[in-house]
């Protein structure tokens, strides 16, 4: 009797797990609306109204994958590659596998906040996924190749007291 519960617990639980898998068509409506509205203002260039509206979605539908992924980029163009961090990782938290073809700008992101290992595991799993076309493999490999000199150069140089101190060199190389 116990291996019968034990199924049944274990039948029950991975059908829960496959029904929470992300479906986009199953977005609260006035969430997709307000995210069809956002990338309507990211096509227009008007990034902060982007966020806003994003955001508001996101209070409606705490579970639209979309919504992270798209404020992680926007976050992303910005440079605040903190914050768009934290977005990826909300987005690959709701669903890994859905969220998976951001591996790579996701990797990005980490290298801009110095976390190089984490980006070269990241990059990694985008590398390995299936029908890649070769624009992204090539991207793909280039970071991966920028990940791997920077962990190996901070193997190498492991005291870090570079002073980033700029200099103009003149107008002729120098612009506004």
């Amino acid at each position: 009797m116990s291996r019968l519960a034990i199924l049944l617990f274990f039948s029950c639980y991975f059908n829960s797990l496959h029904a929470q898998w992300y479906d986009p068509e199953k977005v609260k409506p006035k969430a997709a609306s307000l995210y069809t509205d956002a990338i309507t203002s990211l096509q227009n260039n008007k990034f902060e109204n982007a966020k806003k509206q994003i955001n508001e979605a996101l209070k409606i539908d705490p579970r639209m994958v979309d919504g992270y992924l798209s404020l992680a980029g926007i976050y992303a163009n910005d440079k605040n590659y903190a914050e768009s961090v934290l977005q990826y990782e909300k987005g690959f938290g709701l669903d890994s596998m859905y969220a998976r073809d951001y591996l790579l700008p996701y990797s990005i992101s980490l290298s801009g906040v110095g976390k190089f290992e984490q980006a070269l595991d990241a990059v990694n799993k985008f590398l390995a996924l299936p029908k890649l076309n070769d624009r992204s493999k090539k991207a793909g490999e280039f970071r991966k190749n920028c990940y791997e000199f920077a962990i190996d150069y901070d193997k190498k140089h492991p005291v870090k007291n570079y002073v980033f101190a700029p200099k103009n060199v003149g107008n002729n190389i120098n612009s506004k």
